[in-house]
């Protein structure tokens, strides 16, 4: 499974992010045993509160200086896709429970999202130590 993280730069110092628009991809591995805190949200829908959700529990503050991550000029993915968004992939894969998961595919309907992808290489810039906004 994979959460993307769409964010802005508020403060605009991106410099090849003429949008100043970013991503956080982040993917994960299920496991039968293992939960992940990020998603206690859940519970919170179920029970009609307001939603809390911490992106903190998935990234550090300095997750982007430990050589996971890599950085490169795309686009939102959705037609015209024009490149201006600048996507930061974790390569660290974050577990999520099955009954997690589960709970997901559930309230969405959704079984499987699965779709043809660009494949490398891409175009752009690649920078293991870039700063996430």
């Amino acid at each position: 499974m994979e959460v993307q993280i769409y964010g802005s730069d508020i403060q605009r110092r991106g410099l090849y992010c003429s949008a100043h628009l970013g991503v956080v991809s982040i993917f994960f591995s299920t496991s039968a045993t293992e939960t992940n805190d990020f998603f206690n949200w859940q519970a919170q829908v179920d029970a009609g509160e307001t939603v809390t959700v911490d992106p903190s529990l998935l990234l550090s503050k300095i997750a982007s200086t430990d050589g996971q991550t890599v950085t490169y000029l795309g686009s939102d993915t959705q037609p015209n896709c024009t490149l201006k968004y600048c996507w930061y992939g974790y390569f660290a894969p974050q577990t999520i429970g099955d009954a997690q998961l589960q709970w997901i595919k559930d309230k969405t309907g959704v079984e499987w999202n699965n779709r043809a992808t660009n494949q490398f290489p891409f175009t752009g810039y690649v920078n293991t130590n870039s700063p996430i906004f």
